[in-house]
């Protein structure tokens, strides 16, 4: 039940900053998500930063918790700027999935970048 709170709590904090950043267009595809990234723009950079702090959040609320239905080993002390990198490099790769939901592209980077062997 913790997981599931601070999931919603990070999903809510979100939304709200999507209706503030709308700039860099809804983060709706990673199009935008890779927008925002390598934005110049101090604001557009930090939205998408913020975004994927939300999911990488999200994804250390879960897994850490009771609900593990894949395990994923992200290193404690990890930088989100780090992790940026990881979805960055992961969205060159991949241009072919940038029309899909960027939580699930930062989802799908995390999961590839950090298995646990």
């Amino acid at each position: 039940m913790k997981s599931l709170s601070i999931l919603t709590i990070g999903v809510i904090i979100l939304a709200l900053a999507a209706a503030s950043y709308a700039e860099c267009g809804p983060m709706n595809s990673g199009h935008n998500l890779i927008a925002c990234i390598e934005s110049s723009d101090p604001q557009l950079y930090g939205y998408g930063l913020g975004f994927i702090s939300g999911v990488t959040f999200a994804y250390r609320a879960i897994y850490d918790g009771v609900l593990k239905p894949e395990k994923i080993c992200i290193p404690k002390g990890l930088k989100i700027k780090e992790v940026r990198l990881v979805v960055q490099d992961y969205l060159s790769n991949n241009p072919d999935k940038l029309n899909e939901a960027p939580w699930v592209l930062v989802s799908e980077a995390i999961k590839e970048a950090f298995q646990c062997y």
